[in-house]
């Protein structure tokens, strides 16, 4: 008897820099992973369990453990067979992957392995495929690859954003050297029709999709969070004390990497350093990147308290410690398209108040929108706004309770599980 199995397929290899570190170092500093080791570079393989796919497919286990659950994965030209392996009662797996880079052009990634493997399940057994999609190269390729597939398929939009909003932002001399980006962006529309139904997490995306490309399988859809782990709690005197943070200062918090040329928080250091000269009582408290990062010094020299990638338990003590929180990001295309942000659900669960262009992608009304958080289209704005909230902290001690009507995980995993019930119905009777 054909057994029904959902697979989880993330588009994405690791980055490189993870096999810098022994991975050991992500089970005591970041997040827990299993791992197997191998002989040659790099000399390990991770199964890790804080990504998308994953987290994913676990929610799923809890309302349908009757399914059998995957979590696979491209890893990159480095390995040349596929390992796996069990971790929490979900098969991982991870691919041999070719990865073909053209200066100025893209990334290309695809993995005929993979594609072999869905062959060979469907054929077994009745699937359906989940792809966390970010607008790569990787998904387009397989989507083509699977027209002809006996499964359904759901993309569940993680990143990214179409070539042509790409394209729109380009001065008027590389528009003449780069059309290849409307070319790329007609490629993808073409492989998105191929999949039997696309979740965006980002309102500009579905609006785009829904009303220009006139799709009717896209809706809006934006994992959660587990808000009776992600609330507030414990002395917070006590907790700055525990984590070295001043006693005396109104706390905000900022998560993401401190790369500037990714999440652009060196705009966030520029405007701390004029907050301090208006409001003194001001803390800033950056959390989630590398010592060797770019914005990491430029945030010490400015007086900010930075903090390298840590546990979920650690920063949910900086979430409970902290009095509101900033994902200050200023590029159009990141704040379009890169959705609400499972940082700014965390902290709205730990009852924080959040500064960001991206609350744009919330999904409820405006009364509520404006009861959560406001945004900063200027960094003239976020000083302003940092000041602001600071000052009006009652105004937003709803946002817990109103983040969680849209955002509980209880919730969001069963607009999935929904999903795949219907999806799985039209291709497999009974």
């Amino acid at each position: 008897m054909k057994k029904k199995k959902i697979i989880h397929l993330l588009s994405v290899e690791p980055p490189v820099h993870f096999f810098n570190y022994d991975p050991e170092y992500f089970n005591n500093n970041f997040s827990s992973i299993e791992y197997t080791r191998i002989g040659a570079y790099p000399h390990w393989v991770g199964f890790f369990r804080a990504d998308h796919h994953a987290i994913a497919a676990r929610e799923l286990m809890k309302l349908h453990p009757e399914y059998e659950t995957e979590c696979w994965r491209p890893y990159g030209n480095h390995i040349t067979k596929v390992y796996e392996k069990n971790v929490d009662g979900i098969k991982h797996k991870v691919f041999p992957s070719r990865i073909f880079h053209i200066p100025q052009i893209g990334h290309f990634t695809w993995s005929t392995e993979v594609l072999k493997e869905l062959e060979k399940e469907s054929a077994e057994n009745e699937i359906l495929l989940n792809i966390s999609t970010g607008h790569l190269f990787f998904h387009m390729w397989l989507l083509f690859k699977l027209k002809k597939r006996n499964f359904p398929i759901l993309c569940v939009h993680r990143s990214g954003g179409f070539k042509k909003f790409y394209y729109q932002r380009l001065s008027l001399l590389k528009k003449f050297i780069k059309p290849y980006y409307l070319m790329e962006n007609q490629i993808e529309i073409n492989s998105v029709k191929k999949a039997d139904f696309y979740f965006s997490g980002s309102m500009v995306e579905k609006s785009y999709m829904k009303d220009e490309l006139k799709l009717k399988n896209v809706d809006f859809f934006m994992e959660g969070c587990d808000f009776d782990y992600f609330q507030p709690g414990g002395d917070k005197n006590a907790l700055r004390e525990k984590l070295g943070l001043p006693k005396d200062k109104v706390i905000l918090m900022a998560v993401g990497n401190f790369r500037s040329k990714d999440y652009g928080y060196d705009k966030l250091v520029n405007c701390f350093k004029k907050v301090k000269k208006i409001d003194k009582d001001i803390q800033l408290v950056m959390i989630g990147g590398y010592k060797s990062e770019d914005v990491y010094k430029m945030g010490i020299d400015a007086g900010c308290i930075m903090v390298e990638r840590i546990s979920k338990d650690v920063l949910l003590d900086y979430y409970r410690a902290s009095d509101y929180f900033t994902q200050a990001l200023f590029n159009p295309l990141v704040v379009d398209h890169g959705g609400f942000g499972s940082a700014m659900i965390e902290a709205l669960a730990c009852g924080l108040p959040i500064i960001s262009n991206n609350i744009i992608h919330f999904p409820g009304t405006r009364e509520e929108r404006d009861l959560i958080g406001i945004d900063m289209q200027t960094e003239g704005e976020l000083v302003k706004n940092i000041i602001f909230i600071k000052n009006n902290l009652d105004k937003y001690r709803k946002c817990r309770e109103l983040a969680r009507k849209y955002f509980d995980i209880n919730d969001t995993r069963k607009i999935l599980a929904n999903k795949y019930d219907e999806l799985l119905s039209k291709y497999f009777k009974d």
